[in-house]
């Protein structure tokens, strides 16, 4: 089998194609299942996640507004 597993510190490609995305999110969702089937914790938490997109939030809230948002 010639299909290359994620390692543990993957990275986005620099020049992202559609194509070298559509291998990104195959490795993200094989590493994802990697760790569901050997009962580890996936890498960022949904924590991390959770805190990433409120960011994110308070980004699109502070562009909006012109004001500091808080988290």
């Amino acid at each position: 089998n010639d299909v290359k597993r994620p390692g543990p510190k993957m990275q986005l490609p620099k020049q992202a194609s559609n194509t070298s995305l559509i291998h990104y999110h195959a490795r993200s969702i094989t590493a994802f299942l990697r760790c569901i089937n050997n009962g580890d914790s996936p890498s960022p938490s949904l924590a991390e996640g959770l805190r990433a997109q409120r960011v994110m939030e308070a980004a699109y809230r502070s562009a909006e507004s012109g004001q500091v948002e808080s988290v």
